[in-house]
């Protein structure tokens, strides 16, 4: 008899459990090859932009867009957005993914990985974005440079950065890589001074990872119409009270400051994955990280009920233009909302409603008609409906452990 050989356990296979070498491969689509650098956006609304679309990536550069033609108006369309690279592609599908679901204009987005064209090398230079200064003492204004950028459309976006002075920066996102060379050629042509930006996908990205990180209270919203009014802009915003807002529409933004961070990032998710929409367009928000703390005396105040909202309260209710009258002068007002038994005036500043509250709280032309002044509810702290939601899915829950078996 032969005698018996020894071998590893690693090497005897088993008839009932396949054996491998190396974990099993993923899907072809899924791996992460160079020309597998393409995501697909399905379901995207016929009156969705693609600059809106694109205000949800926060990873890049961005290679090229291509938005699929829709002959019917009301069909459904889909947007690919091929990245550089596929780390970048993976970054922006796990993003959307963990925020599922991602609405536009009240429909669900889905997004998938294709492959697609296949990009060139990355370098250094490329980008979709460019940056060029208005100087308007050289008659190089905003007007101009969109009349030298219609060759060039459809833009993603043109965001014009206003500094001191006569000089602006504007910087322009295009929807292919390609387009950006030829157009600082002509701009330079043209006077302008033109170079390379990055991506405004990274950027954006890049600064919401800062607003993390150092708990910023502040989101930047753009996108609405000149003609949108300070009360339209608030009733889109919840969440959470305000510090105050700041609100440019002749630059079409509005920098609003949370007094908690925790409430300003809810805010940004919500506005950015289930959308803001405000006459018929979406809201692009930022996650600004040019913020700062709160000194210990204001927090104090907003511990003991302060807010943005001054509640005039009395048996026979003061009129908005009393009211707005007593209140003026101590700050800008967002509005004056009159009920039955009271009326309310909002700041843009908490601070003012404080200034105000001091100081109205002695009025003798208040006293005679016998109002009384509290701080009334911030009207921008109503919860978000991703809250309302998760609150009711408790409220249930609790419910079907207490029914009786």
């Amino acid at each position: 008899m032969s005698a018996l050989t020894r071998r590893p356990l690693s090497q005897i296979k088993s008839p009932w459990i396949p054996w491998t070498s190396s974990k099993p491969k993923p899907p072809q689509s899924e791996q992460p090859t160079r020309n597998n650098t393409t995501i697909r956006v399905r379901g995207v609304p016929p009156e969705a932009r693609a600059s809106e679309v694109l205000d949800l990536v926060l990873s890049g550069p961005i290679f090229h867009v291509h938005e699929e033609a829709t002959p019917q108006p009301k069909r459904k369309r889909n947007v690919d957005i091929t990245f550089y690279t596929p780390q970048a592609a993976t970054a922006f599908l796990e993003e959307v993914t963990r925020h599922q679901p991602v609405m536009f204009y009240n429909r669900t987005l889905e997004f998938v990985r294709i492959v697609g064209k296949l990009p060139p090398a990355l370098q250094l230079w490329h980008s979709r974005t460019i940056r060029t200064v208005l100087d308007r003492k050289k008659n190089l204004t905003a007007e101009l440079l969109r009349e030298r950028l219609k060759p060039y459309e459809p833009l993603d976006r043109l965001t014009i950065a206003k500094g001191s002075g006569l000089v602006d920066e504007a910087f322009v996102s295009f929807l292919s890589t390609r387009t950006a060379p030829s157009v600082i050629e002509d701009l330079r042509k043209a006077g302008f001074t033109a170079q390379f930006a990055r991506d405004r996908s990274r950027t954006a990205g890049l600064t919401r990872e800062q607003a993390l990180k150092r708990q910023s209270h502040r989101v930047v919203l753009s996108g609405f119409p000149a003609e949108t009014t300070l009360p339209e802009l608030t009733h889109r915003i919840r969440g959470g009270p305000l510090h105050d807002i700041q609100f440019r529409p002749d630059d079409g933004v509005a920098y609003v400051r949370f007094l908690y961070h925790q409430h300003a990032a809810a805010f940004y998710n919500e506005a950015l994955y289930r959308g803001r929409v405000l006459r018929g367009r979406r809201l692009s928000a930022m996650f600004d990280p040019n913020s700062w703390s709160f000194p210990d005396s204001t927090m104090q105040n907003v511990r003991n009920g302060a807010t943005r909202c001054l509640n005039f309260r009395a048996q026979s209710p003061p009129s908005p233009e009393l009211v707005e009258r007593e209140c003026i002068s101590y700050g800008p007002l967002e509005q004056i909302q009159s009920g039955p038994n009271s009326t309310n005036a909002v700041f843009t500043n908490i601070l003012d409603a404080i200034r105000a509250f001091v100081a109205l709280s002695k009025s003798p032309t208040l006293s005679e008609l016998g109002v009384e002044i509290k701080f009334g509810e911030d009207p921008c702290a109503i919860p978000l409906l991703s809250e309302i939601k998760a609150a009711k899915s408790v409220h249930k829950e609790v419910e079907e452990l207490l029914r009786p078996k």
